[in-house]
């Protein structure tokens, strides 16, 4: 069975990181699309993933 909820992951138009936001240990920033139609931006960060 597969199960399909993603319809588009990508690099947000955030990227890169600016300095101080590196400095918070942001390491980049991803855009989840949904196949509802929803987005979401995601922050990955060395702490872990943050919506």
């Amino acid at each position: 069975m597969r199960l399909h909820c993603l319809k588009i992951l990508s690099y947000s138009g955030w990227n890169p990181p600016n300095g101080s936001r590196k400095l918070h240990g942001d390491l980049m920033y991803l855009k989840v699309t949904t196949c509802e139609e929803k987005s979401f931006h995601i922050t990955a960060c060395t702490k872990g993933f943050y919506v």
